[in-house]
């Protein structure tokens, strides 16, 4: 006989009272007639995501009113769409996909906060070349390589390529800690830039190198986050919460730190340098690695909005359609003192019956 399957008849609460997924309910490999992954790999898909140490024990609590079981966490829980629910391997497992690609390209981006001049010349964060006359008065032509704590310069005396900055020749590297750049005030110039531009730049790197540490070291809890809700055991109101809020920060603070950087190391310099020769600015590996961070973070963020708790799905309204674990409990024990009072009023049929009556004389003696 066929093992029979419990279905997604939750109440919406994302407790873990949807054990697996229904027969034939298009949630994972056996849509397409492949084996069951969840019998597979048990032990992750029976994990109900609670820790047993304190005090993550008592934060992951589906029980917990304060965190899990209340109307405000109903609610919210309830956000999403009921197909979202049922296809939540295929869309929670593409956000863990996303997000395990983000960690690698990331950590890459994230060596830019190197010291060491090969790493950064790999990582670089901005790229920038243009001809200009030393302080030698020799005509060389100049690449830098933008770090978030130093910047890399080559200067190249075979410039002959023209704009093939890739092919000048016979060039000297030197390397600058933005930590160290001093420039005067007016139209001094650093390198052949515009000092207040330099400055502006050096400002913004520093100020880059936190949040793009931070970034790369919390993508393991995103990952965490995707690898908890693709189980519909593991989801709970508590879980949506803790994988759309802290994401829909990071979507935001993130871009305005991408944003800040282009302003302060692309967008304020100018097209020519003072003696007219084209300034061209592009954006480092490591820059383009956080730029699909940031898609990666926005294409996971928008999965969890749109995947309800199991059983739930209350499209876009703000309503709580399903009782807490504290008002089933009650309405539980209310039905049972029910049954109680009924059981204890109704009789025995039996003992309803009259006794039977003696049998009469027949006068027979």
């Amino acid at each position: 006989m066929a093992e029979e399957r419990e279905g997604s008849t939750g109440r919406g609460l994302g407790v873990g009272e949807v054990k697996v997924d229904a027969a034939g309910e298009g949630d994972g490999c056996d849509r397409c007639g492949c084996p069951d992954e969840e019998k597979c790999c048990q032990g992750f898909w029976n994990d109900a995501g609670v820790p047993p140490i304190w005090p993550l024990s008592w934060i992951m609590d589906p029980k917990n009113k304060y965190l899990n079981d209340n109307k405000c966490a109903r609610i919210f829980g309830n956000i999403g769409f009921g197909w979202f629910d049922k296809e939540r391997k295929a869309f929670m497992g593409t956000a863990l996909a996303l997000t395990v690609v983000a960690i690698v390209i990331t950590g890459f981006g994230c060596f830019a906060l190197s010291d060491d001049d090969s790493i950064i010349f790999y990582t670089t964060w901005g790229i920038s070349y243009m001809k200009y006359t030393n302080a030698d008065g020799v005509k060389v032509g100049q690449i830098a390589y933008l770090g978030l704590r130093k910047f890399l310069r080559y200067e190249c005396l075979d410039t002959s390529s023209g704009s093939n900055w890739r092919e000048w020749a016979d060039c000297t590297e030197d390397n600058v800690w933005w930590s160290a750049v001093e420039c005067g005030s007016g139209g001094t110039l650093y390198y052949g830039y515009r000092c207040d531009e330099v400055e502006h730049c050096s400002e913004a790197a520093q100020a880059s190198q936190f949040g793009a540490f931070m970034t790369a070291a919390t993508l393991v809890f995103a990952m965490l986050g995707c690898l908890t809700r693709i189980r519909k055991v593991a989801d709970t109101n508590w879980q949506k919460v803790l994988g759309c809020i802290p994401d829909t920060l990071g979507v935001i603070t993130q871009a305005q730190a991408l944003w800040l950087f282009a302003d302060g190391c692309y967008s304020t310099f100018p097209d020519e340098n003072e003696e007219g020769h084209k300034i061209t600015y592009l954006g480092g590996p490591g820059y383009w690695a956080y730029v699909f961070c940031w898609l990666a973070a926005i294409v996971r963020v928008t999965m969890h909005y749109m995947t309800p708790v199991p059983g739930g799905g209350a499209g876009c309204h703000l309503v709580d359609l399903k009782k807490g674990f504290v008002e089933l409990e009650k309405d539980a024990e209310a039905a049972a003192k029910e049954v109680g009072r009924s059981m204890s009023k109704t009789k025995d049929p039996v003992s309803k019956q009259p006794d039977p009556e003696p049998p009469k004389n027949s006068g027979l003696t």
